[in-house]
């Protein structure tokens, strides 16, 4: 590679040093002391909830450096290389020694150094210096011998510009995916909360034909033959069902739980337990499929309920703060079939579910392409960034790099 250099990262570094290794007392209204679990997604979380230090003790840990903009944040203790640029910083926060921070010279567009820090090359070579030990990390002298590919000063910044488009058509997604939820959450909440003045209000158990539940295998047969898909709490997430870790039982397995539960297309799955409220409407016939005991079967009375109107029911975030107040249980939390039955639900006739199921699923499709896109960006970005970074793809002394519209 014409004009590019091989450099340790000692010797384009002025500065390569972590957060305290103090004892440090928590005060009210200090300054935030934060860890690695600060550090996600290229930025610094300020919580609310973060440990707070006195200005003293802030003062002694800065003595003898400075956080200054631009400092690169790596994690180098437990979780290994999440990386953050600081930014506008005004003295209001600072770091425990599981944070290194990294100071490059002018040689190195800090910008530069950030993207080449977040690639796979870099991290590979973080990974294998990690030391072994209860909670594994990587010592400062390690990080400084690690190399580095440095183009010239002019072939930095374009780059650099190149990869910021991506990042700012990733926030833009990104935003409009958070706006999307929002309004999605909003409206559910007006579609199906239920209030003391609410008129026309039911039981859920109006709408639902069979409630029924599976069988815990420990107890009644084995897992990992046959067949026959056997579907836990494990499997359903965010509106889907991934089938692809799912246990297997055999016929005979099958025809004990027959005897509890019988799933067809159009019930309502969803977790009875743990993270209680997560659903999955069965839009294809579930031939070989069954549920063990932590997951609830709904199959709805379509006479009286649209079974996409049940699904965005049980996971609105009125069900939500129901089944919150319907839990037993102390360490591992659970609600029970009858308290399920007797949530309270508005009886609407199924052209006013159908309006409610239709502006729902418009989003759900919005969300979707959305999600796909972003997906998508983020995967052109990630061969950018490898290529770019190591040289593999150069860009033209030309390039001038446009905002995105």
């Amino acid at each position: 590679m014409v004009n590019w250099q091989t450099k340790k990262l000692s010797d384009i570094t002025t500065l390569i040093k972590d957060g305290t290794h103090g004892t440090h007392q928590d005060v009210v209204g200090g300054i935030p002391l934060l860890s690695a679990k600060d550090i996600n997604n290229g930025t610094v979380n300020l919580v609310s909830d973060a440990r707070l230090i006195s200005k003293d003790d802030f003062n002694s840990i800065h003595k003898s450096y400075k956080l200054c903009d631009g400092d690169i944040l790596l994690t180098i203790v437990g979780s290994l290389g999440r990386v953050a640029a600081v930014k506008n910083y005004h003295d209001n926060y600072t770091f425990q020694r599981s944070v290194a921070i990294l100071r490059f010279s002018e040689e190195l567009d800090s910008r530069f150094a950030y993207y080449t820090l977040t690639e796979g090359a870099f991290q590979k070579e973080l990974l294998k210096r990690e030391s072994k030990g209860a909670q594994g990390g990587v010592y400062l002298g390690d990080i400084s011998k690690v190399k580095i590919q440095v183009p010239e000063k002019p072939e930095q910044e374009r780059i650099v510009g190149v990869l910021e488009v991506w990042d700012e058509y990733i926030k833009k997604l990104e935003q409009k995916i958070a706006l999307k939820e929002q309004l999605k959450k909003g409206l559910m909440q007006r579609y199906f909360a239920v209030s003391s003045s609410s008129e026309g209000v039911v039981e859920l158990q109006e709408f639902v034909k069979n409630f029924s539940t599976g069988l815990n295998p420990r107890q009644n047969f084995s897992l990992g033959n046959g067949g026959n898909r056997y579907i836990t709490i494990k499997n359903i997430s965010d509106g889907k069902l991934n089938l692809n870790n799912a246990e297997f039982v055999d016929d005979k397995a099958i025809a004990m739980i027959s005897k509890r539960s019988k799933l067809a297309k159009n019930d309502v799955i969803m977790s009875s337990i743990g993270n209680i409220g997560e659903a999955y409407l069965l839009r294809e016939d579930p031939v070989g499929w069954n549920i063990n005991e932590s997951v609830f079967s709904l199959k709805p009375d379509e006479q009286k309920v649209l079974p996409e109107y049940l699904y965005y029911l049980v996971t609105s975030e009125f069900a939500k703060r129901f089944f919150d107040n319907h839990m037993t249980g102390s360490s591992f939390k659970s609600i029970k079939m009858k308290d399920l039955k007797s949530m309270p639900v508005r009886q609407l006739s199924l052209n006013q579910q159908a309006e409610i199921v239709k502006v729902l699923y418009n989003i759900d499709s919005q969300l979707t392409n959305l999600s796909s896109q972003l997906i998508n960006v983020k995967l052109q970005k990630r061969y950018l960034l490898k290529n770019l970074i190591t040289g593999t793809i150069r860009t033209p002394e030309t390039l001038t790099p446009k905002g995105v519209s």
